[in-house]
């Protein structure tokens, strides 16, 4: 059994891929697409209407962040040659949450996990994009853009983390 401040040996695998195909790029910019207009319609206007006025305008902080998020890949895919954004909604299994039942406390911590999340997906996408597929499908001017933007979102995702903190797992069932 751990306790808080034994000594743990970590293991960090880099794992080795590129995504080189624009069908596996336009794949994974349309789940970010998707995940963020989740979270500006679905979650965080969910949690807006199910928590007391103390979290309000964070949560209205997160769904306006994610509407601009939205637009941000979709000026991204706009371009990328070949890129069209489609409707993901039948196609993606996405785990329902029921804020109803939920303290604040605990609704807050639920929506932290998912900024965890897009923050994981942003670097990972960041990380992974080959340059050579961005240069050769890019329609601007300046490829780097595509990378900036991402670097954005990820920068954005850790904001969205810090707002949230404060409040995370401050509650306890019994």
């Amino acid at each position: 059994e751990l306790k808080v401040g034994d000594k743990v040996r970590v293991r960090i695998v880099t794992l080795n891929i590129k995504i080189k195909s624009e069908k596996e790029l336009f794949s994974l910019l349309e789940r970010a697409y998707f995940y963020e207009e989740m979270l500006e319609n679905d979650l965080d206007w969910d949690a807006f209407l199910f928590m007391g006025e103390k979290f309000r305008d964070v949560v209205f902080k997160l769904a306006h962040d994610s509407a601009g998020h939205k637009e941000n890949i979709q000026g991204l895919a706009d371009n990328l040659e070949g890129m069209v954004i489609g409707d993901l909604k039948e196609k993606i299994n996405v785990p329902q949450y029921n804020f109803q039942d939920l303290e604040d406390e605990e609704i807050v911590s639920k929506l932290y996990d998912l900024e965890v999340l897009m923050e994981d997906f942003y670097t990972n996408l960041y990380k992974h994009t080959s340059r050579k597929l961005i240069r050769d499908i890019w329609l601007g001017d300046n490829s780097e853009e595509f990378f900036q933007n991402i670097k954005f979102l990820i920068a954005q995702e850790r904001t969205h983390q810090k707002l949230l903190e404060p409040y995370v797992k401050t509650i306890q069932r019994i």
